[in-house]
Formats: C-alpha cells, structure tokens, sequence
C-alpha cells in the first residue's frame, strides 16, 4: 500500500499551504468599519434587479449615512440591512425594489429608535467604498488574519519549525463574512492507530479555528483540537481539548481576542495526546456486523444521530459508508464513517462543524450500551444511578 505524502495531498487541493490560507484570507481583510446611528437623513436606494448577483457581488443598492458618506452595497449587506429591521432575507429580494427601499428608509429613519450599525467595507478609486457587511455597531471585529497568527505562534512555540498546513477538503476550509474556518495540521506530530482497516493509520495533530467577522454566534470564535487522518482526510474535532467558544461578554477588545486564541492553543495541544488514546481505544470497541447483530450496530446509529441532531442527509449518508465497510465492525468505524461525510463538497460549513464535532464526541464517549436493547446510555447514566440509589436509601 503506497504511502500518502502531504505533497499528494497538496497536488490533489485536499491540503494548502499556510501561505494560501492567507492569500485566501486577503480577499476579504483588511476591512474599514464605519459605525453610523439611525438618522433622520439617512438615504437608501434600492435600484432594480439588485437581488439577482451572488451574495458577495457589489449591487445596485447605495446607502448615504446620517454624516453624508456614500457606499454601495453588497447583496448580503442589502439583505442585512433588511434583517436588522426584521425583514426576513428570503423575503426582500423578491420585494419590488421601490417598496424595499421605503421599508428601508422608514427603518433607519424611525422605526428602529435610537441604534448604531456598523459597515464593513473595502475602499475603492473610482466609485463609493463597497459595504461587504452590515452589522451591530456593538460587536467588535476579530481578524481571521489576527487569528491566525496566533495560532501559528502557539504551534511554533510547541513544534518548532514544523511544516503547519491546512485541510482544506470538502467544505472544511471556509471563508465568509459570517462564519470562516480553519483547520491547521502538524505533519510531523504524527500518531498510527492500530488495528484498524488500514495498516498505517496515521494522524497528525492540528487546531481548529471558528469565526465570524460580523459577530454570528454561529459559529462565533472559538479555538478547538484538531485531528487529521492521512488515509481518507477524515477529521475530528475535539470540543474536549478546547479553548471553548469565546465570550463577546467578557472579551470584547481584538487585542485580548488575540491573547485568548494563544493560550488557548497551549491549553489544546498539551492534551491531544489523551485525544489519541481515545481514538485507540475504539478500535476495541465492537458494535457488530458480520456476526449477525446488524440490530446492534443500528442502534448504536440511531442513538447517536438522536443525540446530536444530525440531518437526515447525512444519517443517510453515513449509514451507506457504514454498509460499505461492511464485515466485523467497532466504534472506529463508526466514526469514522461519521467524519467521511463530513469531506462531502454539497454540504454546508455549519454542517461539516456539527459532523466534525461529533467524531470528537464519539472518541470520548464511554459507549456504554444495555445489554438486552443495545441502547446507549447517556454519558451521565452512573452519576444517574449512583444518585437514584443514594435517594432510595434515605
């Protein structure tokens, strides 16, 4: 069996280099942010056909603050503006351009009271500056590029000079306005897993980055260990070894936005080790398969996709991976038959998060079943029971 080499991977666009990431990262940073109020001279105008461009392209949507400076706006910041005045986004490009334009000035003007709103735009010569973005003019900007650099800087510190590259398969490498995500893997800080499928299972060590520019709470900011498997790219996300999602509440400066990512990738990568072991142990774990108990394996399915709300798209087309495998199988499998899908282009970056994620629930996960049903127990059954005894005994 030929070794995967990280330049296959390079050469077939499932990985990049930290350098394209940044390259990438510039078409949208650096952005200049101008808070404006509600003002009684604010002036929208709608101009026709302007809801027919891609959400990224300039439109025939201007808007001239209450202080008199003038911006073309994108689609999605045409439909922002429509959405902080509770206009559904689905709704306003179907609207005829005239009426969305009153609904707009009446918004800004009075309908909204006494609020501030923040543009997030790119300077250009010869035309108004391009509004990409609208958003709250309370939330604070945390730079991807910023981002970034902090996580590379807790790698080095950790690594050395090891190569960092960037999976960028399927979906898992995303860049927007509102959600961007970032996957850095060490080549070298690499780890096999034995018995499995595969004779040499690697996996490297990485971190995941999520954020957003405009302040979605999802996916928000938030550092987490990352896992990567050479043979298919499979990944998992380990919420466990996580800086967490990051407080807009308690953290609203970019500088200490920063500080948090660096410390928080020292925290992350000081207990992926354990993250290792885990993944070991589920190659131990048998769900069934050939051996008959195929009522086994479906359970422990049903059970997980219950628990973790998974569309049903992807239970389908983890199930049909799972069939595929076929033979004896164990919760190895499982995941990463959950994971696979994860590398899949149609679905969305929200989605691919949710499937990654639950790779990582599913390495640390007890999987403790009944013994009669097969279902599995919740992570808190013995704390549960252990409870329910000591009230009975009182």
């Amino acid at each position: 069996m030929a070794t995967i080499t990280a330049a296959d991977m390079l050469e077939q666009g499932k990985l990049m280099t930290l350098d394209s990431l940044r390259e990438s990262l510039s078409q949208i940073e650096p952005l200049n942010d101008h808070t404006f109020p509600t003002h009684s001279n604010i002036e929208f105008e709608v101009g026709e056909n302007w809801g027919q461009v891609s959400l990224d392209q300039p439109t025939n949507v201007f808007l001239t603050t209450g202080g008199g400076t003038r911006y073309q706006l994108t689609r999605q910041a045409a439909e922002e503006a429509g959405a902080y005045a509770k206009m559904p986004r689905g709704l306003s490009p179907w609207m005829a351009p005239d009426i969305y334009q009153d609904f707009l000035n009446w918004a800004y003007r009075t309908g909204l009271g006494d609020k501030e709103y923040k543009l997030l735009s790119h300077d250009r010569d010869d035309a108004p500056p391009l509004a990409l973005a609208m958003c709250r003019g309370t939330i604070s900007q945390f730079s991807n590029l910023a981002l970034l650099d902090a996580a590379e800087a807790g790698i080095r510190e950790a690594y050395g000079s090891a190569d960092i590259l960037v999976d960028s398969g399927g979906v898992k490498y995303h860049n927007g306005l509102e959600r961007t995500n970032m996957r850095l893997i060490v080549p070298e800080q690499a780890r096999s897993v034995a018995r499995t499928r595969v004779l040499d299972d690697s996996w490297s060590t990485g971190i995941a980055i999520a954020n957003s520019l405009i302040g979605v709470s999802h996916p928000g900011t938030s550092v987490s260990g990352y896992l990567f498997r050479w043979w298919c790219t499979n990944g998992c996300t380990d919420t466990l070894a996580s800086g967490g999602k990051l407080s807009r509440r308690t953290i609203s400066s970019a500088e200490d936005a920063y500080a948090w990512a660096r410390q928080s990738v020292d925290e992350i990568l000081g207990g992926l080790e354990g993250t290792f072991d885990a993944i070991q142990n589920l190659a131990d774990v048998p769900v069934g398969g050939s051996d008959g108990e195929n009522v086994r394996v479906s359970q422990v399915m049903r059970d997980l996709f219950a628990q973790n709300s998974i569309p049903v798209r992807e239970q389908n087309r983890i199930m049909a991976q799972m069939a595929e495998l076929g033979g004896d199988l164990s919760m190895y499998d499982v995941q990463q038959a959950i994971t696979f899908a994860a590398n899949d282009d149609s679905i969305s970056p929200r989605t691919a998060d949710r499937l990654l994620e639950l790779g990582g629930h599913v390495a640390h996960a007890l999987h403790d079943r009944c013994g009669t049903c097969h279902q599995i127990l919740p992570d808190d059954f013995v704390a549960m029971v252990a409870q329910a005894a000591e009230g009975n005994s009182n």
